[in-house]
């Protein structure tokens, strides 16, 4: 949850599509990947940017949830890109270190721009 300030390995994910389907796991970890796509994301901590990344198609995941009890979750397509960009998050991998190069180089100048507002943010803390 770094985006957010805390330093805890934990994520929510709607599981279901529905507001009602979020779900908090704790110290997720992907332990198996298959196959490969390649699919367009965004990142509410990047708005604007879109980008072409390559995923796991398949994951399989383990977490804790509040209860303390181990999960063993299967997530393929969509949901599986989910669970890779957010454990990237706790990773400390953001999704443009992670596009295509064709994308990359498409969303340069408003990533320019992201990094030149956090260096201004930053510029007299310390």
């Amino acid at each position: 949850a770094p985006q957010i300030g805390l330093s805890k390995r934990l994520v929510v994910i709607d599981v279901t599509g529905e507001k009602t389907g979020e779900r908090v796991f704790i110290n997720p970890q992907i332990i198996e990947e298959r196959g490969e796509a390649i699919e367009e994301e965004g990142c509410l901590s990047f708005p604007g940017v879109m980008g072409k990344v390559i995923r796991s198609q398949y994951v399989t995941v383990t977490a804790y949830n509040l209860e303390g009890e181990k999960l063993k979750i299967e997530a393929e397509g969509l949901l599986s890109r989910v669970w890779q960009h957010e454990i990237d998050h706790i990773n400390g991998r953001l999704f443009i270190e992670m596009m295509t190069p064709a994308s990359r180089i498409a969303n340069n100048q408003k990533i320019k721009e992201f990094e030149l507002a956090y260096q201004n943010s930053r510029a007299g803390v310390g």
